[in-house]
């Protein structure tokens, strides 16, 4: 009986608040429909394609290692080597918006192989909304029911900060 209540309570509170900019927002990536890889990229996230993607998420490109990342968080299975990979990128890459679409993916991926390494991306200088709130989700999703106390136990993040309160309803 408390589910549908805090089910209820959950989307009627994130429904009301409007979302806050990041404080400092990542440079955005373009993406162009016009561009023949962009295409292709699209097309192999629809047909599955993790061996035909996962040399993107080392692309010199911002765009197509976004891509990749983003295509990965659409699957509900990937190989070991594709998870270690977007590991890699939430670690190393330079660009917010392809560690957060990272962040995401494994998230999607229901393995706590990488937890560790979510945990260790949060932002603590806070400069990443975007990306706090991939891993805050990830980990809620991923974690064990520790995990989900100590989301729930947060007291630090203001009304303000609706992405992360948002991510972290999303977590629980």
């Amino acid at each position: 009986m408390a589910w549908p209540i805090l089910l209820l309570l959950v989307v009627g509170v994130t429904a009301c608040i409007p979302p806050t900019p990041d404080a400092a927002p990542p440079q955005a990536i373009s993406i162009d429909l016009g561009d023949s890889l962009t295409r292709q990229l699209l097309n192999w996230q629809n047909e599955r394609a993790a061996d035909r993607l996962l040399p993107y998420l080392n692309h010199q490109d911002t765009r197509y290692r976004f891509l990749a990342a983003r295509a990965f968080g659409s699957f509900a299975t990937v190989e070991p080597r594709v998870a270690d990979s977007l590991a890699a990128r939430l670690r190393n890459d330079p660009a917010p918006l392809v560690r957060q679409q990272a962040a995401f993916a494994l998230g999607q991926l229901g393995s706590t192989r990488h937890l560790g390494e979510l945990t260790a991306a949060f932002d603590t200088s806070a400069r990443y909304r975007g990306l706090n709130g991939a891993i805050l989700q990830a980990v809620g999703k991923l974690g064990e029911i520790e995990d989900a106390e100590q989301l729930a136990s947060v007291t630090s993040y203001t009304p303000a900060d609706t992405l992360l309160q948002e991510a972290r309803a999303y977590g629980l």
